[in-house]
This record gives structure tokens, C-alpha cells and sequence, in this order.
């Protein structure tokens, strides 16, 4: 219910941005699989979860919950972008992916988050930088890495799986700025790995 009211509380934010920098040409992919087609006009990201607001070919405007589809590609320039809808802290959110590989997956939490400050009337919002990666291991296990901690933790989810390569982790080349890099070398290690007799 809270959601329910924090979308409708945000819904200005979403006009806002929209007239900044314009919705992007995209899809959604809904649970079943189908892409229905239109524009991504901005994804919205508080505690609770996320919320992507998709006007379709008829210019009609809905505001999806990540819990409702699988996710959503745009363009951007040249480029595609796509995030995946993930049970990640106590919601769905979006996160965009960075690397998908058989063994272990790249995600990246949207740049900003919006928190609602309630302490006194009325309504603040007020947006935060976020800079975190999620892991989803062959397992199904979603881990949040982030600059805190970064280490220890990757140390510690890489010591079974790949013993060799925790030992690398902090070294240079192996730091949270090369995390893609991990990830890439984690599947390319697991995969040569499966194959050995």
C-alpha cells in the first residue's frame, strides 16, 4: 500500500524527467515472454522497489512495477541498455545488466534512488547517487557488492567457487572498478573448469 502512495506522490517526477531528457525508444518483456513495444520515459527506484514508466505505440502512459514484467530494453544513442527486474533488498527493483554469463552475472543498481522524507508535511523527495553492483551466481543467489567492504565479501562468495581467483581479489586489475573484468574471467574459469576429466 505504501508503494501505492509513494507512486502516486511521485508520478510529478516522472513528467519532470521526461521533459529533460525525452523517453527513449524501447520495450518491455512481460513474465510470458512478449515484447510489447513503445518508449521508456524513467525508471524509478525507492526502497521498496522499482517502478518504469512505458508509454506504448498508441501514446497511452503506464507506470509498471518490477515484480509485474521481466524487464526492459532501450536505446540510448548507438547502444542498447537493458535492466532485468530482480528481487534485490525488500522489493523488486531494476538493475541494469553489465555482464550475463553461465556461471555469474553482472548487474549495476540505477545511478540514483529517490528517498521520501516524511518527518514533517510536506512530502520531500530528495534523490541519492548510488553507485552498487549486484551477483547472481549459477545458484540463483543475488549478492549487493559495494566500494565498502568490497574485499572481504568478494573474497568470501569467490572462496569455494573459484579459489584462485579470490586470492586475487584487491590486487591490481582485481579492485571494484574492475568487477566486469571478475565476472568475465570467473565464467571463462568455470566453464574450462566443467569440461576436465
Amino acid at each position: 500500500m505504501k508503494l501505492c502512495y509513494l507512486i502516486f506522490f511521485l508520478i510529478p517526477l516522472f513528467f519532470t524527467a521526461a521533459a529533460q531528457g525525452g523517453p527513449l525508444q524501447g520495450y518491455i518483456v512481460t513474465k510470458n515472454g512478449r515484447q510489447l513495444t513503445g518508449y521508456i520515459s524513467d525508471v524509478l527506484q525507492v526502497r521498496e522497489g522499482g517502478v518504469v514508466a512505458f508509454i506504448n505505440d498508441f501514446g497511452s502512459v503506464y507506470y509498471i512495477q518490477a515484480e509485474l514484467i521481466r524487464g526492459f530494453v532501450f536505446r540510448n544513442g548507438e547502444e542498447y541498455v537493458a535492466y532485468a527486474s530482480m528481487p534485490a533488498r525488500r522489493g523488486w527493483h531494476f538493475l541494469c545488466i553489465v555482464e550475463k554469463g553461465p556461471g555469474l552475472s553482472l548487474y549495476l543498481a540505477p545511478e540514483q534512488r529517490v528517498s521520501i522524507q516524511a518527518g514533517g508535511m510536506p512530502l520531500q523527495a530528495r534523490k541519492q547517487e548510488v553507485e552498487e553492483y549486484w551477483l547472481l551466481f549459477k545458484d540463483k543467489k543475488i549478492k549487493r557488492v559495494s566500494k565498502a567492504g568490497y574485499k572481504g565479501k568478494m573474497r568470501r562468495l569467490l572462496r569455494k567457487r573459484a579459489p584462485e581467483l579470490s586470492e586475487k581479489i584487491g590486487e591490481e586489475g582485481y579492485r571494484f572498478r574492475d568487477l566486469p573484468a571478475i565476472v568475465r574471467e570467473y565464467n571463462r574459469h568455470s566453464t574450462q573448469r566443467r569440461f576436465t576429466i
